[in-house]
């Protein structure tokens, strides 16, 4: 779709909801309105408008694009390195490139279990300084509970 078929508010409009600004106050800022009611139920009824659906509807799309490698082959390449032999001068085997290449690929599986954050580090000690007195230490119990250090 071409873009002369809208407005270059409508545009604005458009690309201002696309990008998570509430629909209200996009209007408000492409056209002239003194409430925010009014602008609200022009805002409704313009992503109503045929034009302005299709519009959307090309900037959801997902961008295609021949530089970029898929998934799909960026886990062929992966693989094509992870099996490659690579030596050195002496004829000695060289694995860090393949262990890399297999790792990347583990990661793009989803083949590594999520790691856990600890939030609570230097929390209390920060929390008790707030406040001006010193606050008893909070550390993580055998099961993953918090306990007062008591």
């Amino acid at each position: 779709m071409a873009t002369d078929t809208i407005t270059k508010k409508q545009i604005g409009f458009t690309l201002d909801v696309f990008k998570g600004v509430p629909p209200g106050k996009a209007y408000m800022q492409h056209y002239q309105v003194k409430t925010m009611g009014a602008a609200d139920a022009c805002a409704s009824r313009l992503l109503k408008n045929d034009r302005i659906k299709t519009y959307m509807a090309e900037l959801r799309k997902p961008e295609v694009d021949d530089t970029i490698m898929s998934v799909k082959e960026r886990k062929q390449r992966l693989s094509q390195f992870g099996r490659e032999d690579i030596t050195n001068d002496k004829g000695t085997l060289i694995r860090h490139g393949n262990i890399l290449a297999i790792a990347e690929l583990s990661k793009l599986g989803g083949d590594y279990a999520a790691q856990k954050v600890d939030i609570t580090e230097g929390l209390t000690e920060l929390l008790g300084q707030l406040r001006g007195k010193a606050v008893p230490q909070i550390t993580q119990g055998e099961k993953g509970e918090e306990t007062d250090g008591s």
